[in-house]
């Protein structure tokens, strides 16, 4: 029998054990759990990320298969570095970098830098806007008949189309109608909305930028141009007959024989993007909820997409249905419409390969679209040096496309170091290019001096006119050029020399001169001018200065040839007349008129100046021109 102290040993002897074995147990589950967290965290550090495109084969039987993979491609972003290690890493260096960086800044240095209303009682069709090209109509805030005058006036989020009599002294606003957005749905005031008046008198349609919202206008589903179709009969019960929208925001529009050429330009938003969702990356027409996608084969796309968007084209009928459409992937800029044609723009950064060395060069590719026979065909494209700033830079002729671009700051590299040797400033370019075969057929380079842009184009048959200018000096200056195009092996120019101020527009005017419409010797200074072409120069005639703030859109000019006229806003709230008689330019009237000075609008009819403008009460004058 063991005695207490035998036991008392055993005991202390088993719970040693017992001790030891709980410790082993412990220091295996310890090296398990770290061999586990160890590899856990190599598995999340070192293993590579994912660097192949997404998979889009589950769209493969859809007809716009070819643009998914084209889209995929263009939005998919590589990981920026191989593991979570190396993400890590370099989140460290930025962290020290930054550090860093701050205390050098701390210290003082510089931190890092269709229906029928034929009618008599509105009477017969009279154009009242400067269109571009001849039988070609543009869309604008005023419209008439030879009895009425219809108006389009912002309110901000909606629109009032009013309707005048044009009785002189008696004239009147008879009519009115107030155009809401439609429920979810908001108006874009202050962007571009025109309108057009039907041939007959009996129809107006007004084109508005639209935003389309969710439920309780909390969440903006996309950006649209809506097309709202006018009954205007009836002057004094103006009525409203149906709607419908085009994906993207609102470019321009022309009416050609009765029908609508409406463009918009639609951005496909990457963070909503959903290959199975067509309004995500398609643009599409109709009501808003029915609307349809352009057709796969209506798609152009060009070799590389610079860009996520669309110029978007559409046929429209007078009861507002879509006859046609085309779209035009990765444009999205400036819009030109001849009689035949129509020609898109769109800007990218290309290397212009020279040998030993090379430029980076802004360079505009123009697509072209055929509306003649009543289609929207494709026909191709062609590229030239430099950019397009507006509609009037672009210009067709006996089947040329005429384009003056400003070539924008270039820099020449060596090839095989890719180290900048030389500098290009800005400077500007004329080309001629046939449209039987896209080659160039006449050209002038760099025909303005060293970093001046180009401010205002104008062609007129045979001739050409561009105002290039230093805009940033204290006092700007410019030279006009004018060009004789009758030759185009051998184009010639003259030139004004360098005179203070330079013109926003340039404008064909009466018996052969040329007008000009922009600043004077400062950028807080109006000045119109009128030029006169010799065999030897560009003459300047005469001008109007005034410090006087004004708009630099073309269609809120009155531009009367046949009286030699001139009109337009001045401050928000001024509106001026000028006379020019063949050698001076006078004030012929000068009115009081409230509001913005784009949206103001005047007409010379029978001795009297019609002036309109947005404001509710004080938005009409009549002045009696002696």
């Amino acid at each position: 029998m063991r005695t207490y102290k035998e036991r008392t040993e055993n005991i202390k002897a088993a719970v040693r054990a017992a001790q030891k074995r709980r410790k082993t147990v412990r220091r295996a589950l310890l090296g398990s759990c770290a061999a586990i967290a160890i590899t856990a965290v190599n598995f999340a550090l070192f293993m590579p990320f994912h660097s192949e495109l997404p998979d889009v084969s589950a769209y493969a039987n859809s007809e716009y298969y070819g643009v998914i993979k084209r889209m995929n491609e263009a939005t998919y972003e590589p990981p920026e570095h191989k593991n979570n290690y190396e993400r890590l890493a370099s989140g460290v260096n930025d962290f020290f970098d930054s550090f860093f960086r701050f205390g050098c800044a701390a210290g003082g240095l510089a931190a890092a830098p269709p229906l029928d209303y034929a009618t008599e009682q509105n009477g017969e069709y009279v154009e009242t806007t400067d269109n571009q090209t001849q039988g070609v109509i543009e869309g604008d805030l005023i419209k008439r008949t030879d009895k009425y005058i219809f108006y389009l006036a912002d309110l901000g989020e909606r629109f009032e189309l009013r309707a005048y009599t044009i009785e002189k002294e008696d004239s009147m606003c008879i009519g009115s109608y107030t155009i809401h957005a439609a429920e979810n749905t908001r108006f874009a005031s202050g962007e571009r909305v025109e309108m057009y008046l039907s041939q007959d008198g009996g129809q107006i349609t007004v084109i508005v930028p639209a935003l389309v919202y969710g439920e309780n206008e909390k969440t903006l589903i996309g950006r649209y141009t809506a097309i709202v179709a006018l009954d205007v009969s009836e002057v004094g019960a103006i009525t409203e007959i149906r709607r419908t929208y085009l994906s993207g925001d609102y470019n321009t529009s022309r009416l050609v024989d009765g029908e609508l050429l409406v463009m918009s330009n639609y951005r496909v938003e990457e963070s909503k993007l959903d290959f199975g969702e067509e309004s995500t990356f398609l643009p599409q027409y109709g009501a808003l909820a029915q609307m349809q996608s352009v057709a796969a084969e209506d798609i152009v796309s060009p070799e590389t997409l610079a860009e996520l968007h669309y110029t978007f084209i559409c046929r429209i009928d007078q009861d507002l249905t879509v006859v046609d459409s085309t779209a035009f992937l990765s444009y999205s800029e400036q819009i030109y419409v001849s009689a035949d044609n129509i020609f898109a723009t769109r800007e990218y950064t290309k290397r212009l390969d020279e040998g030993e060395t090379y430029q980076m060069a802004s360079v505009t590719e123009i697509a072209t679209v055929s509306y003649a026979d009543g289609d929207l065909d494709y026909i191709g494209s062609f590229e030239v040096e430099g950019i397009v700033k507006n509609q009037y830079f672009m210009d067709e002729y006996e089947g040329v496309l005429r384009v003056i671009t400003e070539d924008s700051e270039r820099v020449e590299y060596a090839a095989q170091t890719d180290k900048a040797i030389k500098w290009y400033p800005t400077n500007a370019n004329l080309y001629c290019v046939r449209l039987s075969d896209f080659v160039i057929a006449g050209s002038v380079e760099r025909f303005a001096p060293d970093g001046e842009t180009v401010e205002s184009v104008r062609f007129k048959n045979e001739k050409a006119y561009a105002c290039t200018a230093y805009t940033f000096t204290p006092v700007p200056t410019d030279p006009v050029f004018a060009f004789d195009l009758s030759d185009l092996s051998n184009i010639t120019y003259t030139d004004t020399g360098t005179i203070e101020g330079y013109s926003t527009s340039l404008i064909d005017f009466k018996d052969g001169y040329l007008l000009g419409i922009g600043y004077g010797s400062s950028l807080s200074e109006l000045k119109i001018e009128i030029y006169e072409e010799t065999e030897t120069a560009v003459e300047s005639v005469c001008e109007f200065t005034n410090f006087a703030s004004f708009s630099e859109e073309y269609k809120s000019y009155l531009i009367d040839r046949e009286n030699g006229l001139i009109g337009l806003g001045m401050n928000d709230g001024e509106y001026i007349l000028l006379t020019f008689d063949g050698y001076d330019l006078t004030v012929t009237a000068h009115e009081y008129l409230e509001g913005a000075n784009k949206n103001k609008r005047a007409l010379y009819i029978d001795g009297y100046l019609y002036v309109f403008g947005e404001d509710v009460i004080d938005g009409f004058k009549l002045v009696k021109i002696v």
